[in-house]
């Protein structure tokens, strides 16, 4: 459903409960010229964080969205699953937009991103809660002009039944199977599935695990309105001087390509920072001014899965972990780190070579400020795992 009101555009598309009611999620957009303070995507107070993620992840397999647009998501009503809400949110948010254009006032959506995934690539499953849901859809009264979104099952049969039985309690609805969110606004243009790459880093600290990033790339067809090139990243959970620190270093790693592009940028962790990490980013940093960003040895992970997705480095041929904070001093990107944390660091990685979590083809690149501060039988271990180690300074 699409509500105009002045220069905003209101888009709400509901979950259904299991005891037969429905919960609104809505999303209103706005002209950029009238609200240039607003993000791109952005949350009101009480609003679960991951809706707002869940949203430009989702974007990022768009063919084209335009950046003049912003968008809020309104508080929600009502106690429920944040990852349910998540597919409501992304069709109340191409309503907004008018990318979506249902065949009824009403939408219900149902639906999930694959196990252990996200909306990069825009699939939809059926959550475990299905059955009960479905129950609720079939109790509910009849729902009058309704366009239902629900997730494929995994036989044809059962859902020929489903939508059978789903007409036959509401009429005039439109119920439809969805698979991927492409379906919403026409087929994908080739080429266009955001480029991915993970790489992998030791944390320390209170907490001393191993962690993972993500770096998803869209190319732009065009040049988008209202946004610049700083802009169009956004980190899943993270805001503030820590946004605008990693907006920083890859925007600084950019600027050292001479192929540059166009992008839009989306960047996860596979952990959300906390407060338990005894690492801090220099104080020199321009976009932040102080310390206040955990975790400052994040920086050559990052910059190295930034350069993958785009193909300007090759990947390993397993999984890639790398650690080193980064200069950028002299003009060049020089990979560096307080050596303190050479021993420990080294730990982890041994530990994961030890438990069968490094196998053959994988790679670590380490700075070469650590160089005559391994741990004693370090490269050894890693060589007898058919695991690569390589001790860098300049990234480029």
């Amino acid at each position: 459903m699409k509500q105009e009101s002045g220069s905003s555009v209101v888009g709400t598309c509901e979950l259904p409960l299991a005891g037969g009611g429905f919960l609104a999620v809505k999303v209103t957009a706005y002209n950029y010229k009238q609200t240039e303070s607003l993000a791109l995507v952005s949350t009101d107070g009480g609003v679960p964080k991951n809706l707002g993620d869940a949203i430009y992840a989702a974007r990022m397999i768009e063919p084209f969205f335009n950046a003049g647009i912003r968008v809020r998501v309104q508080p929600v009503k009502g106690n429920e699953d944040p990852a349910l809400l998540e597919f409501p949110a992304i069709v109340a948010d191409r309503l907004a937009r008018g990318t979506y254009r249902p065949t009824a006032p009403r939408v219900i959506a149902l639906g999930l991103p694959p196990s252990g995934s996200d909306w990069l690539d825009g699939r939809i499953v059926a959550p475990p809660c299905l059955q009960q849901r479905l129950k609720g859809l079939l109790a509910a009264a009849d729902l009058g002009e309704v366009e239902i979104l629900l997730p494929p099952l995994p036989d044809l049969q059962d859902w020929d039944k489903l939508r059978q039985a789903l007409l036959e309690r509401h009429p005039q609805a439109n119920v439809r199977q969805i698979g991927s969110l492409a379906i919403l606004d026409g087929h994908p243009i080739p080429g266009m599935v955001p480029r991915q790459a993970e790489v992998w880093f030791p944390v320390v600290g209170a907490t001393e695990e191993m962690r993972s990033l993500q770096v998803a790339v869209r190319p732009l067809v065009r040049q988008e309105e209202g946004e610049d090139e700083i802009n169009r990243i956004r980190v899943a959970d993270l805001d503030g001087p820590m946004l605008r620190h990693l907006r920083y270093v890859l925007q600084r790693s950019r600027e050292m390509d001479d192929r540059l592009g166009e992008w839009r940028t989306y960047i996860q962790f596979s952990k959300k920072w906390e407060d338990d990490s005894a690492e801090w980013v220099r104080a020199d940093r321009p976009a932040t001014g102080k310390k206040t960003f955990q975790g400052s040895s994040v920086e050559l992970a990052l910059i190295l899965a930034d350069r993958i997705a785009r193909g300007r480095e090759f990947p390993a041929a397993g999984k890639l972990i790398a650690t080193g904070e980064v200069d950028d001093s002299d003009g060049s990107l020089r990979a560096t780190l307080a050596v303190e944390s050479c021993e420990r660091k080294c730990k982890l990685i041994l530990q994961w070579a030890e438990t069968g979590k490094l196998k053959e083809g994988d790679r670590v690149l380490l700075p070469k400020t650590w160089q005559g501060k391994l741990p004693q039988g370090f490269l050894d271990a890693l060589r007898k795992k058919r695991v690569s180690c390589v001790l860098i300074d300049r990234i480029f």
